[in-house]
């Protein structure tokens, strides 16, 4: 029996799909590789392992069926999928046509064997094919993950940025979102998209979070009054700042002291 280059506990979340495939040799030989063994249309087998959440369609085989709607129109309707084309597939040979091997090889075909393949041969290659297709996938998602976690980098990295402008302006109460924008070297309208796509937050709320954490940390930290804080950070007047901070927080400025 051919090891696997996966772990064997993984290997029943993987499928082989067998279409118009009717030969029990290669069915029989291709489920000693431990994968699951499908029968029936390409889309449904690749709905099938979607709706499961964890099962991967690795390798399909196909009897040389040249008919219309066949395997070969079926091959080039899933290598026309983005999310689906490098998904291998290999054709049994049994005795086509040479008009219908051209036809199965411009469908988009990764091999062709023939039909009395040998049994060591057929799962090496099988094997190779899946492997190589586990590990295409395997650098995709990890491009991907790289790709999410320099994004969140660069978010987190912008964020204190903002947070830095603001802390410098505080005491400021005429500090704007335009002023903010301007320092940031954005505009005001490209700040506020920005802000809403990465925390839900437009500019103003974004400036009026931070002089109410920097208030937080005034009531804890210092012997200050609440109206004292209030005008440090540059709200209009005490009873505003009392209102915003128990929206922010959910309770009021004094009760926080008491805590």
């Amino acid at each position: 029996m051919f090891s696997s280059a996966i772990p064997h506990s993984q290997n029943g979340n993987h499928k082989i799909l067998l279409l118009n495939c009717e030969d029990e040799r290669i069915r029989n030989e291709l489920s000693e590789l431990g994968y699951g063994i499908l029968s029936c249309k390409i889309d449904e087998a690749i709905l099938m392992c979607q709706e499961s959440g964890k099962d991967r369609l690795t390798l399909i085989v196909l009897g040389s069926d040249c008919s219309v709607g066949s395997s070969p129109q079926q091959i080039v309707k899933l290598k026309s999928d983005p999310a689906n084309w490098q998904i291998p597939c290999v054709f049994i040979d049994t005795g086509e046509t040479s008009a219908c091997k051209v036809k199965i090889w411009e469908s988009g075909a990764d091999a062709y064997f023939d039909h009395l393949i040998p049994k060591e041969e057929l799962l090496a290659r099988s094997k190779v094919l899946i492997n190589n297709y586990l590990r295409a996938i395997s650098l995709k998602e990890a491009k991907s993950d790289k790709s999410i976690a320099a994004s969140c980098r660069k978010q987190t990295e912008f964020l204190d940025k903002l947070a830095r402008i603001v802390k410098q302006r505080l005491k400021d109460e005429k500090f704007s979102p335009k002023d903010l924008a301007k320092e940031i070297g954005l505009s005001h309208s490209q700040l506020h998209r920005r802000l809403k796509a990465e925390i839900n937050q437009n500019c103003g709320q974004f400036i009026k979070k931070q002089r109410l954490l920097e208030a937080k940390k005034l009531i804890f930290e210092t012997k200050l009054s609440c109206s004292e804080v209030s005008y440090s950070l540059g709200f209009s007047s005490p009873s505003y700042f009392t209102r915003c901070f128990k929206e922010e927080f959910g309770y009021l400025p004094s009760a926080y002291l008491k805590r």
